[in-house]
């Protein structure tokens, strides 16, 4: 706590002695400093392990003598203990019941300081609602007007000006709250000042309201998210360079989460979270190039309506990559993730919350940009599912042919590449790109709830229901086809197999993307519990009461990753071993191989 006083103020009051007299009421306080003794604070229970030592009598309130203020501050000990709604609330109180003073050199009179009206609109703009949702009004004889203001120059108006940040309530007066008493208890079993609105009734919160603590099976009090203290190690000190950044955590202001991650232990945040995400990012890349490559060595193969599978793969195949990267250096230096911050010797790394940043450094631009790659080629990816289920829909019900299907390919393109850069600028100019704790990279929705629920749950929910219906429409053609031509056991037998084909393929796609869903839609609708009980625990003794599964957050990395895996299974077959046995006969073998040629293919199967 410091107190804002000039040295040019100090000075003045080394010179000049001061005699205040109280006189005038307002609002049941006095506006001016009361004049008396300067008393050490022994008999406040509330202030004894407050920022000063000596107060003021009579006080702001005009109570005489400590064992008067004391049984009227006691009033306020429900909102402080149960509440605790701001962390400077006893301080304030204090500093009303309990003024601070002392004796300066060549001053015989001592000086005594009202509270600054900063630090009084900071306390009420945070527990006035808990005066309101129990039915009272802001007491009068704390209202801010009655303080004067820490930028005034008058002399007069010296105030203290206790810094919030600095301040907490003390540990002692957070013990488990006790029962109210009931109304058959007797008068001297119960001690509350008339004045101490706060206390004297507190009525059942309703069902609905959630801003009134509630009540856990422990006995203490859950508090609303808004009223919750970031925790030291999350809080963004002043003269950081993200101090202005607009960054949240459990909805409290300068408050983030740090570069080493939250809920989970060091090795699973650092260590096995990446270390899992890169070894499906190989695989993914080792299956993907697999894919592409088959269609670069024999490109004649793959003509639509199935060569949307290949653009898919290559979607998968730069987004992996981008994983490779980010993973690779979380790996090395978790503080050093191109996820969080830039550090300097005395500041914390915090995860990106709100890029891109105006000023943008070479951590922020490479986080950008991995989010680029891989929220972009996500996207795509999504969209050329929808192409390719719409190109078996016009081959199977609309009866198109191969040419036909094939003519529109520069549509196919502006479909499948535009929609994503769109997103892509929408979220750039929203400022919604943030870093991922667990693998390195960005993403958006990590932190803002916006993000994950309109730029990718929702985006990704329609390609996935589009393609579903053009897949169940075409699927329906395809059978209904079989059946007519039945009788022709050779077309019968080729058009069965395209058939088990096609919808292998389609489980293979929409099962994985189906979980990864899910597992967003979960992280969605509880991440704001997460916080609020991770914020509640930190630092205590207690056992969080809602934190993400480990299991389920890597789960959801590999169904990502797994799409890209199986797009391999559309290209796996006889003709693409050939293929690949002539490609490597030609680059290692000297001798000059026969050309294989396949059959031509037969025109009634461009369905």
């Amino acid at each position: 706590m410091t107190m804002s006083l000039s040295i040019s103020r100090v000075l003045w009051l080394t010179t000049v002695i001061v005699v205040v007299n109280s006189q005038d009421d307002f609002l049941d306080v006095s506006t001016d400093p009361p004049v008396g003794s300067c008393q050490p604070i022994t008999e406040i229970t509330m202030c004894l392990d407050i920022t000063w030592n000596n107060a003021s009598f009579p006080n702001l309130r005009q109570n005489s003598n400590q064992q008067e203020a004391n049984t009227e501050i006691q009033g306020f000990f429900t909102l402080v203990q149960q509440t605790q709604c701001s962390n400077a609330i006893v301080h304030f109180l204090c500093s009303v019941y309990a003024p601070f003073c002392d004796y300066f050199d060549g001053v015989k009179t001592p000086i005594t300081l009202k509270p600054c009206r900063e630090v009084c609109m900071h306390v009420r703009e945070r527990c006035e609602p808990f005066f309101v949702v129990n039915g009272f009004e802001w007491p009068k004889h704390l209202e801010c007007d009655n303080f004067p203001s820490n930028t005034s120059t008058n002399f007069d108006d010296l105030c203290l000006n206790i810094n919030v940040s600095d301040v907490q309530i003390p540990p002692n007066l957070l013990g488990t709250s006790t029962t109210k008493p009931t109304s058959s208890t007797t008068g001297s079993e119960t001690t509350s000042a008339s004045t101490a609105t706060p206390d004297t009734d507190n009525p059942t919160p309703d069902s609905n309201d959630t801003t009134t603590p509630r009540p856990t099976p422990g006995g203490t009090t859950t508090q609303p998210i808004s009223q919750l203290n970031c925790p030291d190690s999350l809080t963004i000190e002043p003269g950081h360079t993200l101090a202005n950044a607009s960054y949240m955590f459990a909805e409290i202001e300068d408050c983030a989460v740090i570069c080493e991650g939250v809920y989970f232990s060091d090795t699973e945040s650092n260590k096995v979270a990446p270390a899992f995400i890169l070894i499906c990012a190989i695989v993914c890349i080792a299956f993907t190039v697999f894919t592409v490559g088959t269609f670069l060595i024999d490109r004649q193969r793959y003509h639509y309506p199935e060569r949307p599978v290949i653009f898919l793969a290559l979607c998968y195949l730069i987004l992996s990559v981008a994983f490779v990267v980010g993973t690779i250096v979380k790996l090395d230096n978790p503080s050093g993730s191109y996820a969080c911050s830039d550090t300097s010797d005395d500041q914390n790394s915090f995860v990106f919350q709100r890029l891109p940043d105006a000023i943008p450094t070479y951590r922020s631009a490479s986080c950008v940009i991995l989010f680029i790659f891989v929220y972009y080629f996500q996207m795509a990816a999504a969209i050329w599912w929808v192409v390719l289920t719409l190109t078996w829909f016009l081959a199977s019900t609309l009866k198109w042919g191969e040419e036909a299907v094939e003519r529109p390919w520069i549509l196919y393109h502006i479909f499948a590449w535009c929609p994503p850069a769109i997103q892509v600028i929408l979220i750039l100019a929203l400022q919604l790109v943030d870093g991922d704790q667990l693998s390195g990279i960005c993403f958006t929705g990590n932190h803002h709830n916006v993000g994950l629920g309109v730029f990718v749950l929702m985006p990704l929910i329609i390609y996935l229901v589009l393609g579903i219906v053009f897949f169940l429409v075409g699927f329906s053609s395809l059978v209904h086809i079989l059946l007519q031509i039945s009788k022709d056991p050779h077309k019968s037998r080729r058009l069965t197999r395209l058939i088990i084909r096609i919808s292998v393929y389609s489980l293979l796609y929409i099962i994985p993307n189906v979980i990864y869903i899910c597992l967003c839609i979960y992280e969605l609708a509880e991440k704001k519990e997460w916080e609020k009980s991770y914020t509640e625990c930190h630092n205590k003794d207690c056992s969080l009461s809602s934190s993400p599964q480990f299991a389920a957050l890597l789960i959801r990395y590999l169904m990502l990753f797994i799409i890209g895996i199986f797009s391999t299974f559309w290209v796996i077959s006889l003709k693409t071993i050939v293929a690949w046995k002539k490609f490597f006969t030609s680059i290692f073998c000297c001798r000059q191989e026969q050309k294989y040629t396949f059959p031509e293919k037969r025109k009634e199967t461009a369905i």
